[in-house]
């Protein structure tokens, strides 16, 4: 019997020891599935709120001196950082160069756009390209696009308006001669030279159309010019040089006036 009672206490030990390190184990393995359930929750709870648009016209993206401006909204529900955000054009990743806020903002807040500057070379204006924008947890917004033109400059330009095949001579001297502002500057009339034929001519008249006082944009100056003895059967060649040195040519006959 003393052998027996022994035999069972050997057991029931064993048994309790096995019983502990399974339970230690069974403890192990919960809470690390408890933990990367928790994990795995708290990152669909997060792309769930967090999510990104590009407010871009996909028609007109603004690019200027390599630059290319993205406009990014948060709408999710989570203020976002910026400074997170992965750019790739055509593909490739890009750097960005700058970031600013619209409003006043200082935070990207849901429901407010940051505007990203993003350092892209030699992009084509003939032909779409595509671009990405990504946050850190993968959620991402794309668009294909053609990038928008930077505004010209303003210039001065001008437009020779007679009839090639018949421009004015009166008395076998004086041409008519018609020149339209088709530029976006005002033009300084006293500063044009005329030449006929590659000479500079005398101009003994200088007058705008309409009682204009300025030779503004759309107006039409009016020159009188001593050209004397132009044969009426030969083409001659007209040049007028105005302010900038800004000109305009044309092939032409005279016809009596």
């Amino acid at each position: 019997m003393p052998a027996t009672s022994a035999t069972h206490a050997i057991f029931f030990i064993v048994s309790v020891l096995v019983a502990a390190a399974v339970a230690g184990v069974m403890y192990v393995v919960v809470m690390d599935f408890s933990e990367s359930f928790e994990e795995k929750s708290n990152r669909l709870v997060e792309d769930m709120e967090t999510d990104i648009k590009i407010a871009n016209d996909e028609r007109l993206v603004p690019y200027n001196n390599s630059t290319l401006s993205v406009y990014v909204m948060n709408t999710g529900r989570r203020a976002l950082n910026p400074e997170e955000l992965l750019v790739f054009v055509d593909g490739s990743y890009r750097n960005i160069t700058a970031i600013s806020f619209f409003n006043n903002n200082t935070q990207w807040l849901p429901g407010t756009t940051v505007n990203l500057s993003v350092f892209v070379e030699n992009l084509s204006r003939e032909r779409d390209h595509t671009l990405k924008v990504v946050l850190k947890n993968g959620n991402e917004d794309n668009i294909i696009f053609r990038i928008k033109s930077p505004p010209s400059e303003p210039k001065r330009e001008i437009t020779i308006i007679n009839d090639p095949e018949a421009v004015p001579y009166k008395d076998n001297k004086t041409l008519t001669i018609y020149v339209k502002n088709t530029g976006d500057l005002v033009i300084d009339i006293n500063s044009t030279s005329i030449l006929i034929n590659g000479t500079l001519r005398s101009i003994t008249n200088a007058t705008l159309q309409n009682n204009e006082t300025d030779w503004n944009p759309g107006v039409v100056a009016v020159f009188k010019v001593v050209a004397e003895n132009l044969s009426k059967n030969e083409t001659h060649r007209m040049k007028i040089v105005v302010e900038g040195g800004v000109s305009a040519t044309m092939s032409f006959k005279v016809k009596d006036e």
